[in-house]
């Protein structure tokens, strides 16, 4: 998938609850090869964040798939010590574009998307 954010997080304790939240996403096909668009984040190799879907591709061009996401969940701290929270996006199978990657030329300013991670003390 396309890194969104790789992004290291330090929770003060080790048994809260961590929110992680992002703006609106956009995902899409730049050819007709995959079906869902998805929404992910890690730390490590534990996934603790996922959002997938996509819209009525038959009623679009090509039939080529898009999607809208953002992810907004809750998941237990993993301790006090740092990770990195990846974040990435992409269709699941064939070229896809996410957020202003690709070659059509997006406004830039626009496209800006947004991560907050916030630590919710026990």
């Amino acid at each position: 998938g396309y890194q969104l954010f790789n992004t290291s997080f330090t929770p003060l304790f080790a048994g809260s609850k961590i929110l992680l939240q992002t703006s609106n996403i956009f995902v899409g096909e730049e050819s007709n090869n995959g079906n869902w668009g998805w929404l992910n984040a890690w730390y490590d190799t534990t996934k603790v964040a996922c959002a997938t879907g996509t819209s009525m591709h038959s009623a679009f061009l090509n039939s080529y798939n898009w999607t809208l996401l953002s992810l907004n969940h809750v998941f237990d701290s993993w301790g006090t010590s740092a990770k990195n929270i990846n974040v990435r996006a992409s269709m699941d199978n064939g070229t896809c574009y996410v957020k202003n990657s690709s070659s059509s030329g997006y406004n830039t300013e626009t496209m800006t998307i947004g991560l907050t991670i916030m630590e919710i003390a026990q």
